[in-house]
């Protein structure tokens, strides 16, 4: 219980200093991500369509936006790759790809 408090203090104070994250806790590991950069995922969309290992683009999208413990994050990668996929998901969602439009005509 107090670890699960440390990574919800931690969590805040990443908050204050990032804004919007996603985040996940493995084990008693915290990994957040802050909200990609308008160049960054417009580099990660262009990259989804000519990459042919998109399993990469998504890798690479959490890494740059990791705000916690780089080195953690790729080592979670080696041992649960689809992590990434989850991660980008999250991503894209903090970059607005979730928000519903409405269109109105006349």
């Amino acid at each position: 219980m107090a670890k699960e408090q440390s990574s919800d203090a931690r969590l805040e104070e990443l908050r204050a200093e990032h804004g919007e994250l996603a985040h996940v806790v493995i084990g008693d590991e915290l990994y957040a991500f802050r909200t990609p950069q308008l160049h960054e995922f417009e580099d990660y969309q262009s990259r989804l369509r000519t990459e042919k290992n998109t399993g990469v683009c998504f890798r690479e999208l959490a890494q740059m936006c990791c705000v916690t413990d780089l080195a953690k994050c790729k080592e979670l990668f080696k041992r649960k790759p689809g992590v990434a996929v989850r991660i980008a998901d999250a991503l894209g969602e903090l970059a607005g790809t979730d928000i519903e439009i409405k269109v109105g005509k006349g």
